[in-house]
């Protein structure tokens, strides 16, 4: 009976939305004919529009579902404006391949290549790296949890904050890797969605391993066009500016206000990002060098993420206690 409850709101809330989504994302399809750059874009524009804010619509009170759902309406409005973008001329089935979530690819930026099987390495090494990433992942998450309803994560927020800040890059370390082998299982060509983040050696650099679909699509469809190298500083603040936006519309959707909390992490490490230049020419001085710029690099991302999980503890309660970072 509790499994067949769990298989009828997970259907509601999660299946029926998810294919409505793909219903009203493939509704710009005529629009890719139109020889019109702004028009197309315009038709496109609001079809993902439509994916995103009938979200709101559709779940229940649960923050984490309606999280969830609100990355899955993101992710896709993000590959119907990188389809309408290139003007691809694949035919219909294949503008539903692209847009389709089913498949499970990482690309958001489109290429006729996007899908291309690469020579398959033996499948049980696929498997065996799905499943034990995908281990990892549940049992750091378990213990997080655990450690930070102890006396001491209670009594502290700066321990608190250490545990989560220390839990989630291993957690989302191994979910890269597990989401890797099933990419690989798949036949997609690509790499780990977090490339060993910790050995950054500046914020640019952790942000080139960090997610690379949305790296990828915020360099081609906002750091170009806002003047790519020529204009690094503006390019720079432009791409880190649209990703705090994404995210504050995430939260919007998760919790029904904007909290700024997002915007000011981006933002933040958008300036550190303009920094790492001079970071990476200091490391270049030697192994000493190099090792303090690691742990500059560490620290810095470790201070700003704060900002960060105070949006997960609204969702997900994270902090035991309020702390003057929430508002």
């Amino acid at each position: 009976m509790i499994f067949s409850g769990i298989a009828s709101e997970f259907t509601l809330h999660v299946i029926v939305p998810a294919a409505l989504f793909q219903a009203a994302a493939t509704m710009p399809w005529p629009a890719i004919q139109i020889p019109s750059r702004i028009a197309r874009l315009a038709i496109c524009i609001a079809a993902a529009g439509v994916a995103i804010l009938a979200e709101v619509l559709l779940w229940p009170e649960a923050k984490i579902v309606r999280g969830f759902m609100a990355v899955l309406a993101l992710l896709l409005a993000l590959r119907v404006y990188s389809y309408c973008r290139s003007a691809a001329q694949g035919g219909f089935l294949n503008y539903v391949r692209f847009l389709s979530l089913g498949l499970l690819s990482p690309h958001l930026v489109y290429s006729p290549s996007e899908h291309a099987v690469r020579r398959r390495t033996p499948f049980g090494v696929d498997i065996l790296r799905l499943a034990a990433s995908a281990t990892t992942a549940v049992v750091l998450f378990y213990l997080t949890r655990q450690l930070i309803f102890t006396q001491a994560a209670i009594n502290s927020w700066l321990v608190n904050d250490l545990i989560i800040t220390v839990g989630f890059v291993f957690i989302v370390q191994a979910v890269g890797q597990a989401f890797f082998g099933l990419w690989r299982l798949l036949g997609i060509r690509s790499h780990p969605l977090m490339d060993n983040i910790l050995l950054s050696r500046t914020p640019a650099d952790f942000w080139r391993r960090w997610s690379w679909p949305i790296h990828l699509w915020l360099y081609r469809y906002v750091y170009v066009p806002a003047g790519g190298n020529a204009h690094r500083l503006k390019a720079t603040l432009s791409a880190f500016l649209i990703s705090g936006l994404q995210h504050e519309l995430l939260v919007f959707l998760a919790i029904g206000r904007i909290t700024g909390h997002q915007t000011a992490f981006f933002m933040l490490n958008a300036f550190g990002v303009i920094a790492s230049p001079a970071m990476e020419r200091f490391a270049r001085r030697g192994i000493l060098a190099q090792s303090l710029m690691r742990l500059t690099t560490i620290l810095f991302l470790a201070a700003t993420a704060s900002l960060m999980f105070i949006t997960f503890n609204y969702i997900f309660p994270i902090y035991q206690q309020k702390i003057w970072l929430m508002w």
